[in-house]
């Protein structure tokens, strides 16, 4: 019964870590990208909150907007990390892969604003349609800056999860066949226990 007790846990504590870092790197980034272009919320977003104040909506964005990505890549992560006999991964041991998916995300994010921003000053990419005549004109370059970091954002966020599930899988497999070893009273890991303290 202990066991399973310390599995749910260690599964929730999975879930809970990554919905709550994708929360964390949604609200600062939604902060930084309605002050480059309060449009790129204000009239291509539904209105989710009563209120005009861009830290207000931005705050509601940044939650609504990634709870439920940390909690679907959460998932996958706990079942690659617990589920099965081999040796499983806990939460501690995730943290730091999972501050690096956040890292490279903010980092290629912030490449990618600055890349739109200046192909738009430059004319090689341009607002069309009704969106062009929805945002004001002298917005158009900041509006592209800030669609193109949450484009960057989601899709690096997205395949960063996904890496990180092949990576705890392969640690899990490796560790299985003694290639990481856990010293303990025995001397080895033994499957079913946790590569790490």
């Amino acid at each position: 019964m202990r066991r399973v007790v310390r599995e749910v846990v260690e599964a929730a504590a999975i879930v809970a870590g990554s919905t709550f870092a994708a929360v964390a790197y949604g609200l600062v980034h939604d902060q930084l990208t309605i002050r480059v272009c309060p449009e790129y919320f204000t009239i291509t977003h539904p209105k989710i909150v009563a209120s005009a104040s861009l830290t207000v909506i931005a705050l509601a964005w940044g939650v609504a907007a990634t709870w439920w990505m940390g909690a679907a890549l959460g998932l996958l992560v706990a079942v690659a990390a617990r589920a099965g006999s081999e040796p499983r991964v806990g939460a501690a041991r995730l943290v730091r892969p999972v501050g690096l998916v956040l890292g490279v995300s903010a980092a290629l994010a912030i490449v990618a604003g600055i890349g739109g921003y200046a192909l738009a000053c430059a004319g090689v990419v341009g607002l069309g349609g009704e969106l062009a005549a929805d945002i004001p004109e002298p917005m158009h370059e900041r509006f592209i800056a800030a669609w193109w970091t949450h484009l960057a954002s989601y899709g690096v966020g997205g395949v960063g999860g996904l890496v990180l599930v092949g990576w705890t899988l392969r640690r899990r497999w490796v560790a299985g066949h003694g290639m990481i070893r856990r010293e303990d009273e025995g001397g080895a890991a033994r499957a079913g226990q946790d590569t790490d303290p």
